[in-house]
């Protein structure tokens, strides 16, 4: 038996070697390794890198007056000779060893803390062990304490028996190939106690010495019951291994007590007035926490008619805030409690203004209620000199409310006009079109000339359809010509454009005629009146049609000559005339 240990002992020796020269781990645990009671030595004690497998050799099952019981890692039994660990932790390792004593049979507690109850005596922890003699064939009653209290954060509880039997009553039936001893093994455990004043806890409780504890918050958020703006939300424990995480663990080596810490945090709701705006930053912070609240300083619609300019920013709820600065958009606060802050805006609209013609002035945004003022520069634009113009009509609101402030801002066909702005404006100048009419004559008087609305009707006409040239010719009215065509001296045309009448004339010879009846008495006179007479007709007659094609082919380009010389012509006739009568009743000189 003592050569089986020796080779233990190289086997143990070889890993140890091995894993000096593997490579090296920047981690490392220490694994110390004894026995209880030391009467042993074992190799193995010594640091290992982190992941590293070591096994330890068996011990004797009997080492002199001792029998081998188990190892205990880290307080806890593990049954078995062989052990092999994995080095990523730091581990105490015990090889528990018992003193044999005189009898067939061995009760005994491991640690000795509980009693144990051998049909119907009990053997208290100080009277243990005790051997016993019990006889082939016969059926006997063992039973010891499931839990045993050292302290309220500190127990025994039962594990099992040697033989691996885990009932702590037990019955024992004595033959030949019966187990000699009946061990009571006890695992140390202490309380672990998560405590929070937020929240539930999962886990902790009694642990096994050596072991690890496990436990966590069941949520990471928890809202207040009393009012839905305040909730915690978890920060830390105060220790173990993953402090910052909501699930942490830790080595059990003593009753602990790990405290889970919160923050506190209250709801910032930020509103608008603005529709379909949703400002950045609602949402919670930690309590007392200086944050930046920002708002945009202006927006548009989609339409770009309705503007909403920042005006200020307002504290509601129940929690009334103190806000530094509250007309700028740009702002900070402390969060102290649940705060709501609304954004006031001023809605503004667009005014529209639009003219084909000239300028008008008053289009952009005005504040909401406020009043609009639009005017037009001018009234009259023209389009082609002499022919056509437009001139301002009026207004076109589409609906919407003028103001009339004494008569003036009010009626829509003035240059001014004043709106009540209770929503986006368009107002459009309304021109009308007017055209020339010119209505002309070489001979007589002739009205109509002017401007006109286009589709109006206008009058024309001659004063005198007949117009004396001389004593013995007149011109007499032949019609219209030109951009209207008739013989009617009187007429209603319709102006849909410029236009230029010409009234025409023809020469009469019947005035003549009855000048010669009324002067046909006076005989010689008359003969000598007639030769003087005729011949000034012969003249006149030659100098009219000295060229007539002329006059027909561009009778508008002599009109205005044959217009000054009516008024000429027309006061020598009257002269004339005179002179004549003044001769024939014997009063020339």
């Amino acid at each position: 038996m003592y050569l089986k240990f020796l080779v233990g002992l190289i086997v143990l020796s070889f890993l140890v070697l091995e894993g000096a020269y593997a490579q090296e781990v920047q981690e490392k645990h220490f694994l110390k390794v004894s026995s209880v009671p030391n009467i042993l030595f074992i190799p193995g004690t010594g640091s290992y890198p982190s992941g590293t497998m070591v096994k330890l050799a068996e011990v004797p099952e009997r080492w002199n007056e001792y029998s081998f019981i188990g190892w205990k890692v880290n307080g806890v039994w593990t049954l078995g000779n062989t052990l092999n660990l994995r080095m990523d932790r730091a581990y105490n390792v015990e090889a528990v060893f018992e003193k044999l004593y005189q009898g067939n049979v061995l009760i005994d507690v491991i640690p000795r803390i509980a009693e144990i109850t051998v049909d119907g005596t009990i053997f208290l922890p100080s009277e243990l062990p005790v051997t016993l003699e019990w006889e082939q064939g016969t059926t006997h009653y063992l039973s010891t304490p499931i839990i045993v209290k050292d302290n309220p954060l500190t127990r025994y509880s039962f594990d099992s028996w040697k033989d691996n039997n885990s009932q702590s009553v037990r019955t024992v039936n004595v033959d030949a190939d019966s187990d000699q001893e009946f061990i009571a093994l006890y695992r140390l455990q202490h309380y672990i106690k998560p405590i929070s004043e937020k929240g539930e806890i999962v886990g902790g409780g009694w642990q096994d010495e050596g072991g690890t504890s496990s436990f966590s918050v069941e949520s990471e958020i928890v809202v207040d019951k009393k009012d839905d703006t305040i909730r915690y939300v978890f920060n830390s424990w105060d220790f173990g291994d993953y402090p910052n995480n909501p699930q942490n663990q830790l080595d059990i080596e003593e009753s602990t007590t790990v405290t889970a810490s919160w923050d506190t945090e209250y709801k910032l709701d930020l509103s608008t007035d603005v529709p379909d705006y949703d400002l950045f930053g609602t949402g919670w912070n930690i309590a007392g926490k200086k944050i930046t609240i920002i708002a945009e300083e202006s927006i548009d619609s989609d339409d770009s008619k309705v503007k909403y300019v920042f005006d200020r920013w307002i504290s509601k709820g129940p929690n009334p805030v103190i806000i530094p600065n509250a007309q700028s958009p740009f702002t900070t606060i402390v969060i102290d409690d649940p705060y709501v802050l609304e954004a006031k805006y001023k809605k503004s609209y667009q005014v529209d203004v639009w003219t084909p013609y000239g300028l008008a002035t008053g289009a952009g945004f005005y504040d909401e209620g406020t009043t609009a003022e639009i005017r037009m520069g001018i009234t009259e634009s023209t389009v082609q000199p002499g022919k056509e113009k437009k001139i301002f009509s009026g207004w076109d609101t589409n609906g919407a409310s003028t103001i009339d402030f004494g008569n003036t801002g009010g009626d829509t066909s003035t240059q001014n006009l004043l709106i009540q702005v209770d929503g986006p404006v368009s107002v459009n100048a309304n021109w009308k079109t007017q055209y020339y009419l010119n209505v002309m004559s070489s001979e007589g008087e002739v009205t109509g000339t002017g401007w006109y609305d286009s589709g109006k009707f206008i009058p024309i006409s001659v004063k005198e359809t007949s117009v004396p040239k001389d004593f013995w010719t007149s011109y007499a009215f032949d019609g219209w010509t030109g951009d209207y065509e008739d013989q009617d001296p009187k007429a209603m045309i319709k102006i849909t454009k410029p236009m230029r009448i010409l009234a025409d004339w023809k020469e009469d010879t019947s005035t003549g005629i009855f000048n010669m009846l009324l002067i046909g008495g006076a005989g010689t006179v008359g003969a000598v009146v007639f030769v003087k007479t005729r011949k000034n007709k012969i003249l006149a007659l030659f100098k009219r049609q000295k060229n007539p094609i002329e006059y027909e082919q561009n009778p508008f380009e002599k009109y205005e000559e044959r217009a000054v010389d009516y008024e000429y012509q027309s006061h020598t006739q009257k002269a004339k005339k005179k002179a004549l009568l003044d001769w024939l009743m014997g009063k020339h000189n």
